[in-house]
């Protein structure tokens, strides 16, 4: 993988194109089980819906747009991809199909440090909505961790990501209209994944 993003990146260089070319690179989750990745202390691994198995490292290389090096804290997924190159193209979505992301090129051009939507997953068997499965609704410092269970939700934490990254201290009491306001958007958010998975024939 190094050697092959290397060729891109020299391709660029070489065509004199590198300066005005975004260059984003991810991870797509946490590390294995039993491999010797590390997670820096956060809970959870690769499967999990908790930090460790989520929250991975991105880079961005633009050197047009971004002109000194920043580490940023705002939750991006690879669900912005598409609203992030839509603007930067400045072109608008060919229908008004539903998506989840929301584009990246204020946080890239340092207008803002908070997420203006929140972040949904959901790990389950798949074609089974109504299985057991773990789902996470990620909204800047605050996130839901929720399991599922016939398609209704049977157990859900509330964390503070700021405070506590490891993800030990359940705030659902202390914050239980937060919470119950969270949870609800996140089953919104849910049904329309379902909505969406049924018309393009992803269920069984």
């Amino acid at each position: 993988m190094d050697t092959q993003i290397g060729r891109i990146r020299n391709m660029l260089l070489q065509e004199g194109i590198a300066n005005n070319t975004l260059f984003w690179f991810a991870s797509d989750n946490g590390p294995e089980v039993g491999t010797p990745g590390t997670t820096n202390g956060l809970r959870g691994r690769k499967r999990d819906l908790t930090e460790g198995g989520i929250r991975v490292p991105g880079l961005i290389e633009w050197p047009d747009m971004v002109s000194e090096n920043r580490v940023v804290s705002t939750p991006v997924v690879s669900s912005d991809l598409l609203p992030t190159v839509l603007e930067i193209l400045d072109m608008e979505m060919p229908d008004n199909r539903p998506v989840d992301g929301l584009s990246a090129l204020p946080l890239i051009r340092n207008q803002s440090n908070q997420r203006a939507q929140p972040v949904g997953f959901a790990y389950r068997v798949p074609g089974d909505f109504n299985g057991t499965y773990n789902a996470a609704w990620v909204d800047n410092k605050y996130k839901i961790f929720a399991l599922y269970k016939e398609g209704k939700v049977a157990e859900s934490y509330l964390y503070d990501l700021v405070a506590d990254q490891g993800e030990t201290k359940d705030l659902s009491h202390e914050l239980a209209a937060l919470k119950v306001k969270m949870v609800s958007d996140m089953e919104a958010w849910r049904q329309s994944v379902i909505k969406s998975a049924e018309n393009v024939g992803c269920l069984e």
